[in-house]
């Protein structure tokens, strides 16, 4: 038997590294590929291993053979760098957030290990400017587009365009409800409904939840799944829901860039208004991570303390969390997955594989700290 240029080198792994130079535009359309006995003779495995490899990516629609010719890459494959550029582009909601620097840092990793670069480009929360991204977008030389989108569906009018010509678009967070358009996302109804559980579970019976302002929530798909999970959660353990525990943030605080917030001060009205009633809530579960700021230093000023008082929990698992004190109980996104999916998602774009719309969901984790008490 032949000795293996690495351990354990076999079928699988062949046929993932051809993959990889396929993806990538290394192996292009219609290219001819070395010979089953140059290929044993390069990875240093057998001639049967390489031919098993082949066999199977020709199954999977990669490669075809070609009577006394050999094998080529297929015609068909119209990989995601063909006659385009080698970058991506990333459409973030607002550069200032924490929780888009998390998903640049996975993307740029992912793309930049299968050759691609990327450029980030920033709408300020702004429907017109994203709106005229896209647009730009459009008529540049760009392989592919990921997109952050600002609540509601305002501009999928401009990810079909991309689409349409040739650029694969998938989105991350406040996902369209296109069956033409990719997406990636967590789970937010399964994450407000742990958030809460974790509460309940805890002895809290008096729950109350800090969302978005009215006019985002309308739109607002991760707001409006996250309150679902938490009212479904409540529902099934038969505690009630009064309206009165639900506060929603102004406008600016979810129309604005981070940067134009002060976000000490994020959710604190709407938490001192519920504190302050006679019968206030043992617990608070805030749409995101932010609002707990609020939540603290309300409570902190009417001489209450966490969670001897009052116990919080949120969603992200932001570098916030860490920072409070005590630390903030959360559910946490995987950043890191939905980052790299993303890439992975484009990716597939013209390969056997991605002929079908995408449309995934990770599941978030509880990541306990010192806010929440334990009634019971």
């Amino acid at each position: 038997m032949k000795a293996t240029l690495k351990s354990g080198y076999a079928a699988d792994e062949l046929k993932r590294d051809l993959v990889e130079k396929i993806r990538s535009g290394t192996l292009l359309p219609g290219e001819k590929i070395l010979s089953e006995r140059k290929l044993a003779d390069a990875y240093r495995i057998s001639y049967m291993t390489v031919r098993r490899a082949i066999e199977e990516l020709a199954d999977q629609g990669y490669i075809t053979r070609k009577a006394h010719r050999g094998v080529f890459v297929n015609e068909k494959f119209r990989n995601l760098s063909s006659a385009r550029n080698r970058t991506i582009a990333f459409v973030a909601q607002d550069l200032y957030d924490g929780v888009v620097i998390k998903l640049l840092a996975a993307i740029e990793w992912r793309a930049r290990r299968s050759g691609y670069f990327v450029l980030v480009c920033n709408s300020m929360l702004d429907v017109t400017i994203e709106k005229g991204v896209l647009e730009n977008l459009l008529h540049s030389n760009i392989s592919g587009v990921i997109l952050l989108p600002i609540a509601g569906n305002k501009n999928v009018a401009a990810a079909r365009s991309l689409i349409a010509a040739g650029i694969p678009v998938v989105t991350i967070d406040n996902i369209y409800a296109d069956d033409r358009i990719d997406s990636i996302d967590c789970d937010n109804f399964d994450m407000g409904y742990k958030a809460t559980e974790h509460l309940i579970r805890n002895g809290h019976t008096n729950i109350a939840h800090i969302t978005v302002s009215q006019e985002n929530f309308r739109h607002n798909y991760v707001a409006q799944k996250r309150m679902e999970g938490f009212q479904q959660a409540l529902k099934d353990h038969k505690l009630p829901c009064p309206r009165e525990n639900i506060m929603y943030l102004p406008w600016e605080y979810t129309s604005l860039p981070l940067a134009e917030i002060d976000l000490d001060n994020l959710g604190y009205d709407q938490a001192r208004k519920l504190l302050l009633r006679d019968n206030r809530p043992t617990a608070f579960f805030v749409m995101f991570d932010e609002i707990a700021s609020g939540v603290y230093l309300a409570a902190r000023n009417l001489g209450l303390c966490v969670p001897r008082d009052v116990s919080v929990i949120g969603i992200n698992n932001i570098d916030l969390c860490r920072r409070l004190s005590p630390g903030l109980t959360t559910i946490a996104q995987p950043f890191k997955a939905l980052g790299l999916r993303a890439v992975e998602i484009l990716l597939m774009r013209g390969t056997p594989q991605g002929d079908r719309c995408i449309k995934e969901e990770l599941l978030g984790t509880l990541i306990q700290r010192g806010s929440v008490a334990n009634l019971l």
